[in-house]
């Protein structure tokens, strides 16, 4: 953007990353120590050491593992056989959490996030898995709940553990960016790299949330190489199933220029229908496309009705807008 006006007005449904540095690791100089009384070099005496302490530490891990998992309640791909207060599921609760995590994801598409909240929670507190992920996103963007980047952690944690490939995604964007955690850009590599392995083949075969993961991996070049197009790519496919974040982030590609020939139409376009969804920042981006005219005629009372309805949901950059607007 050229003028200072237009400075930093656009939000999406990522953050601004830096580049990724791959891990680096040190070698070891072993080099040639003095020669001991059994015949080996120091330096090999405390090699010995070295692999014995390994040793002693890996059968510790393996036994407090096995504990662990002993004590856990199996859980399936969907469902667990017992709840959370550890009574038994029948047949009829678990029935009934799936109708809930149903009920939710129509809430949720919907744009009703209070309510899909509170049906994805009940449908885990009956014994439902599969739905972390998404919870997760919920406290990490702060729809139908406010924003908290710790709780986001715990169910990023729970998901990606559970090999869910899209909260391995949001694990490794947490990671990434010291939400909720320390910053630990090895530990996000690690799960961006699982999250290429699992989530890569679910949005092959049409997984919206994956498709979405896999757009913002390439657009900021995350456990793989920055690559526009390819993000579009994604992204298009997510937002074609009706993905609102996707659909806010390719009306940012097609705002912007990246990947995609610059169209102020078609960025419109996709950030409506994100805005619809109830998606702040698509909302704040509406606005601002009317504030200025860009892809739409000029309409400063629909530049206000936007910007409000972002504000209310507490973004600040729409309440930074809207004061400029008014001033």
């Amino acid at each position: 953007m050229a003028d200072n006006d237009e400075e930093k007005h656009t939000k999406t449904a990522i953050a601004e990353y830096s580049e990724l540095m791959p891990a680096r690791y040190s070698g070891v100089d072993t080099g040639h120590g003095r020669k001991s009384r059994f015949g080996l070099t120091k330096n090999k005496c405390v090699f010995a050491i070295m692999i014995l302490l390994c040793l002693s530490v890996c059968t510790w891990y393996a036994i407090r593992e096995k504990k662990k998992h002993a004590a856990r309640p199996a859980v399936s791909a969907t469902l667990t056989e017992t709840g959370n207060n550890g009574s038994q599921v029948t047949p009829q609760i678990l029935y009934l959490a799936e109708k809930l995590s149903e009920e939710g994801k129509v809430l949720y598409d919907s744009g009703i996030y209070e309510e899909a909240l509170g049906k994805y929670l009940e449908a885990y507190a009956k014994g439902r898995r599969g739905d972390e992920a998404r919870i997760s996103d919920m406290y990490y963007y702060g729809r139908g709940v406010a924003r908290n980047y710790t709780v986001a952690m715990k169910w990023a944690e729970e998901a990606a553990e559970s090999g869910d490939g899209y909260g391995q995604y949001r694990l490794g964007v947490m990671y990434w960016l010291g939400e909720g955690v320390r910053k630990n850009r090895v530990e996000a590599e690690k799960w961006f790299l699982k999250a290429l392995e699992n989530c890569g083949n679910m949005a092959e075969r049409g997984n919206a949330d994956c498709q979405f993961a896999m757009g913002v991996m390439q657009h900021m070049g995350l456990g793989m190489k920055q690559d526009y197009a390819g993000a579009v790519n994604w992204y298009r496919k997510a937002a074609e199933q009706d993905h609102a974040d996707a659909q806010l982030n390719l009306g940012v590609m097609y705002e912007y220029g990246y990947g995609v020939k610059k169209d102020y139409m078609e960025a419109f376009k996709w950030y409506s229908k994100a805005a619809e969804h109830g998606i702040s920042s698509a909302q704040n981006n509406l606005g601002y496309l009317y504030s200025r005219g860009y892809g739409v005629p000029k309409d400063i009372s629909e530049a206000v009705k936007w910007y409000e309805k972002a504000a209310a949901q507490g973004l600040n950059t729409a309440m930074e807008n809207l004061r400029k607007l008014k001033n």
